[in-house]
């Protein structure tokens, strides 16, 4: 019995983030202003209610990583070897292989959403029974 064919798909952006930072570093990036520019494809209104939010969760693409610089197995994260060798998937390396990011762990204040979005989240695990 055969396998079947992994899946693809293709991501088209929605938005560009645009700064004056032309270095391919991972770090200070809270001292590089940057901004947002959505597709011209979305109408204005796609933005409505966002100002509800204290923050907004931003996933990206490291487009200029090379394939050839792309890490598949273990290594110390930042190059660093005081941290411990570790999984590609367990850091936030730019070189992984899907070379998708993401904008921190969680918001650095203090969190803001409307009351609308606790109450869709409030009964979201319920139906999740227990876990082994």
């Amino acid at each position: 019995m055969t396998a079947p064919p992994e899946p693809t798909f293709a991501l088209s952006p929605i938005g560009v983030v645009r700064s004056a930072r032309t270095e391919l570093l991972d770090d200070d990036w809270d001292s590089v202003p940057a901004r947002i520019e959505i597709a011209g494809t979305f109408p204005e209104e796609c933005l409505d209610g966002i100002e509800a939010f204290s923050h907004a969760e931003v996933l990206f693409l490291f487009h200029r990583v090379a394939e050839a610089a792309v890490e598949r197995g273990a290594r110390h994260p930042r190059g660093n070897p005081a941290w411990p060798r570790v999984g590609i998937f367990a850091q936030r390396g730019k070189d992984r292989p899907n070379r998708l990011g993401s904008a921190e762990y969680l918001p650095r204040g203090e969190v803001r959403q409307p009351a609308w979005s606790h109450e869709v989240m409030r009964d979201y695990w319920r139906s999740v029974g227990p876990r082994a």
